[in-house]
C-alpha cells in the first residue's frame, strides 16, 4: 500500500479545509492512498485500481484525480474521507508509465489540488508487438524523405501510419518483420510540422509513437515581387532569374536587380549549359548573346548588316542554337564563345518554338498545319499536315520519341516520330496550347480556361478543371506528383498531377500595394528554380513564391521549353 500525507498549518487551512464539521487547533491532514493496482499490464488490456483516503481533524468533499502518465487522467464524483474509488484504464502502447493519485477539494473557493502525490509505476509490455527501432526525415530536398525502421517481437506482419502535421496522413502496406518503410512527403503547410509515426501490427496492436519534427518555410506564399511591366517565361540559372522587361533584360535576385543591359527585347531568354551565354532577340531584328553578368558577346547578324526580322526563343543543343525568325525561316548557328557562324537556315512559317530530340533532330510546328522533322543539320526527314489549314502548336517530345502537338482546331496529336504519322487525334471543346508532358499523362490549357490532363494511349481526358479560367499558357509539372498553372486573374494554383484537386493558391497581385492586375494579353508560363520555388510574370510585377517542389523528375518535357533554361532540348540541364 503506497500512501502520503499533505500537513496543511496556519490560516490557509480554512481554504483547504472548507467544507470541515469543526475547526480544530493543531495538525490536520489528508492521506491518499492506492489500495491496489498492478505494476505489469499488456497494451489495450485494462487495468484495475482502487483508491481510498483518510483525514484527520476534518471531513472535507473532494474528488479523487488519476494521472496515467500517458497525457490522460480520470477525475471522480465527489467522495468524502474513507471513501474507495475503483477505476480502471487501459494502456494502447508499450511503455514505462508513472501512474499518480492526488485529491482536489470541492468547496465555494477555487479548486485546490493536493500535491505531492502517490505514484505507482506501471509497465506495459507484450510478445507480440511493432517497434519502431529508427526513424530518420531527411529535408535536404524536396520532397523530403522518410525512413523508418520496424519490427515486431511476434513476428505478425507490420505497416507504418504517418501523421505529416500538415493535415495530411498516409499508412503503407503490411510488411513482413522486420520492416523498412521508405515514404516521401510534400508539405503543403509552413512552420514546425509535428510529424509522427506508429507501426501498426495486423493483430490490431501498435507501438508507441515517434514524433519527428519537420521545419517548413512559408508555402505558397509571395516571398517577393519586382515591380516593373515585365514579359516572357524566364530563365533561371543558380540563383538567378532572367526576365524581359519593358526597358531592358534583368537578372534579379531575391527581387534586386543584380544584371541588366538596356534595349527592347522580345520573347522568352535561353541559355546554354555549355557556353553558360543568354540568347534572345532584339526589337531591333538581331538575335544577341550576353553572359551571365548580361554583358553582349555578340550580334546575328552583325550590327552593321540588315536585320533579318524578329527572333523566336533558341533551342540549344551545348553550343548550337536552332532559332526560328519572323521571316518564315529556322536558322542553326554555331555560338564559338566570342562570336557566332550560321550553319543553316531552313525556310517554314514556323508557330512558337524548335524543339529537340535525344539525338539532335529538329522538330517545328506552322501555321499552315503542318508539322516538321529536321535532321541536326537542317535537312528534311518529312512533312506532316496535320491539319488541311490553321496553326498547329508545341511540339513536345515524349519518353518514347513521340510528338504531342495541340492546335487551334480544337485537336490534340500524338505523332510517330520515324514517320509522322498520327497515332492518335483527340478532340477537346476549345482551342488549345502547348502541352506539358508527364509520366501518365498530357496537360493542356485551352482557351476557355479549361486545363486538362488527357491519357497517354488513346488522348481520353482523364480530367478537366477550370480555376476560375486558367491562363492560357504552359501549366509547369513539379516534384511529389504537383503542377503549378496560372489564371487570368493573376492567381497560381497549386494542383494534384493525379486528380486536378487544389492543393493551395497564392493571389500574386493581392500581393501589390493597391491590390488585384491582370496578367498581360501574351501570358508567360511560370517556371521553378531547383529549390522549388516558383516564378510568375505578372503585367506589373515579377513574383516569387515560396514552394518547395522542383521540377518533376518523372516528367518528359515538365514545363514550356523543357527545362529551367528554356532549352527546348530533352537533354537539356534541369
Amino acid at each position: 500500500m503506497l500512501r502520503f500525507v499533505v500537513s496543511v498549518v496556519t490560516a490557509a487551512n480554512m481554504l483547504f479545509l472548507a467544507g470541515c464539521d469543526e475547526y480544530q487547533s493543531g495538525e490536520r491532514s489528508l492521506s491518499v492512498l492506492i489500495v491496489s493496482g498492478t505494476d505489469h499490464a499488456e497494451p489495450c488490456r485494462t487495468a484495475r485500481f482502487v483508491v481510498t483516503s483518510h483525514a484527520a481533524n476534518c471531513d472535507p468533499s473532494f474528488r479523487y484525480v488519476m494521472d496515467w502518465g500517458d497525457s490522460t487522467a480520470s477525475t471522480s464524483d465527489l467522495h468524502s474521507t474513507g471513501d474507495t474509488w475503483v477505476i480502471k484504464h487501459p494502456w494502447r502502447y508499450p511503455g514505462r508509465y508513472e501512474v499518480s493519485a492526488t485529491a482536489k477539494f470541492d468547496s465555494n473557493y477555487s479548486p485546490v489540488s493536493v500535491n505531492p502525490s502517490v505514484h505507482q509505476t506501471v509497465v506495459v509490455w507484450s510478445d507480440s508487438y511493432p517497434i519502431i527501432d529508427s526513424a530518420q526525415l531527411q529535408m535536404q530536398q524536396s520532397p523530403a524523405a522518410l525512413l523508418a525502421l520496424a519490427h515486431n517481437l511476434g513476428g505478425d506482419s507490420t505497416r507504418l501510419a504517418v501523421a505529416w502535421g500538415d493535415g495530411r496522413s498516409e499508412t503503407t502496406a503490411f510488411q513482413t518483420s522486420p520492416c523498412r518503410f521508405s515514404l516521401t512527403h510534400i508539405f503543403v503547410a509552413h512552420g514546425d510540422m509535428k510529424v509522427v509515426l506508429r507501426a501498426l501490427g495486423q493483430s490490431g496492436t501498435a507501438s508507441a509513437p515517434e514524433t519527428l519534427t519537420a521545419s517548413i518555410d512559408t508555402i505558397g506564399e509571395v516571398a517577393w515581387y519586382k515591380k516593373g511591366f515585365f514579359s516572357g517565361s524566364p530563365a533561371v540559372v543558380g540563383d538567378v532569374v532572367y526576365v524581359v522587361g519593358q526597358d531592358g533584360l534583368y537578372g534579379l535576385r531575391d527581387a534586386s536587380t543584380v544584371y541588366f543591359v538596356q534595349g527592347v527585347f522580345i520573347g522568352q531568354p535561353s541559355v546554354s549549359s555549355s557556353t553558360l551565354h543568354g540568347y534572345i532577340g532584339s526589337q531591333a531584328g538581331h538575335l544577341c548573346a550576353f553572359t551571365q553578368a548580361l554583358a553582349p558577346v555578340w550580334q546575328y547578324p552583325a550590327q552593321e548588316s540588315t536585320p533579318l526580322g524578329y527572333w523566336g526563343p533558341a533551342a540549344v543543343n551545348g553550343n548550337v542554337l536552332y532559332v526560328p525568325c519572323s521571316n518564315d525561316s529556322v536558322y542553326c548557328l554555331v555560338d564559338s564563345g566570342t562570336s557566332v557562324t550560321r550553319r543553316a537556315a531552313f525556310a517554314a512559317a514556323q508557330v512558337e518554338a524548335v524543339v529537340l530530340d535525344a539525338a539532335g533532330n529538329v522538330y517545328f510546328c506552322a501555321d499552315s498545319g503542318y508539322l516538321y522533322r529536321l535532321t541536326a543539320d537542317m535537312s528534311l526527314v518529312w512533312r506532316k499536315q496535320l491539319l488541311p489549314s490553321g496553326r498547329v502548336f508545341g511540339p513536345v517530345i515524349g519518353a518514347d520519341g513521340t510528338i504531342y502537338c495541340t492546335s487551334d482546331s480544337n485537336r490534340v496529336f500524338a505523332v510517330n516520330p520515324d514517320e509522322g504519322t498520327a497515332q492518335w487525334s483527340a478532340l477537346l471543346n476549345a482551342p488549345s496550347y502547348r502541352p506539358v508532358l508527364g509520366a501518365d499523362g498530357l496537360y493542356i490549357c485551352s482557351s476557355n480556361g479549361y486545363l486538362s490532363k488527357l491519357g497517354l494511349n488513346t488522348g481520353a481526358v482523364v480530367w478537366a478543371k477550370t480555376g476560375p479560367s486558367f491562363a492560357s499558357s504552359a501549366p509547369v509539372l513539379v516534384a511529389g506528383g504537383y503542377l503549378y498553372v496560372q489564371t487570368e486573374d493573376d492567381r497560381l494554383y497549386c494542383l494534384t498531377q493525379a486528380s486536378g484537386d487544389s492543393v493551395w493558391v497564392c493571389n500574386c497581385a493581392g500581393y501589390l500595394p493597391h491590390g488585384r492586375a491582370r496578367l498581360p494579353a501574351d501570358i508567360s508560363s511560370p517556371t521553378v528554380d531547383a529549390d522549388g520555388n516558383v516564378y510568375v510574370v505578372g503585367t506589373e510585377a515579377v513574383y516569387k513564391i515560396a514552394a518547395n517542389s522542383p521540377l518533376d523528375a518523372s516528367a518528359p518535357w515538365p514545363k514550356w521549353q523543357h527545362d529551367l533554361y528554356n532549352t527546348g532540348y530533352v537533354g537539356g540541364g534541369r
